[in-house]
């Protein structure tokens, strides 16, 4: 997928030997975790992504 030129590579967590997301951004029911995560990330282009 495209989005303005820039080529995304969306994972299903299914398929991941760890069975997760690259990155989980806000989401979900009020008490849930993934409603305690940020709404938007930003990664400057040029640099590789990696699980911290």
């Amino acid at each position: 997928m495209n989005v303005e030129g820039i080529p995304f590579d969306i994972m299903d967590p299914e398929k991941s030997s760890l069975g997760g997301n690259v990155i989980v951004l806000k989401g979900g029911p009020p008490e849930s975790f993934a409603n305690t995560l940020p709404q938007r990330v930003e990664i400057p282009v040029g640099y590789a992504a990696k699980k911290q």
